[in-house]
């Protein structure tokens, strides 16, 4: 997550439930919008691979089964939420 506005300035994300379940909420703060075109050159030039730690992705109705079950799973990568 960046800094949200306008539309999309209000989370849909159950507080509750990230509190409850222990969940982590990561993201970026403080690269200003200036530098995107010099990170994004970095990525072009594949210098960068910010999607090598990625192993899955999934929706929000998918962690229900998803989340609960982490603690048994055998993979080396990060889980990512994509959809609400």
């Amino acid at each position: 997550m960046g800094l949200m506005t306008s539309n999309h300035q209000h989370a849909k994300v159950s507080i509750g439930k990230v509190l409850a379940n222990v969940l982590k909420i990561i993201g970026s703060y403080k690269m200003e919008a200036f530098r995107y075109p010099e990170k994004l050159e970095v990525i072009k030039n594949g210098k960068l691979h910010p999607e090598k730690p990625i192993e899955k992705t999934f929706s929000l109705g998918e962690s229900t089964f998803t989340l609960p079950n982490m603690n048994e799973f055998d993979n080396k990568g990060v889980w990512i939420i994509i959809s609400f």
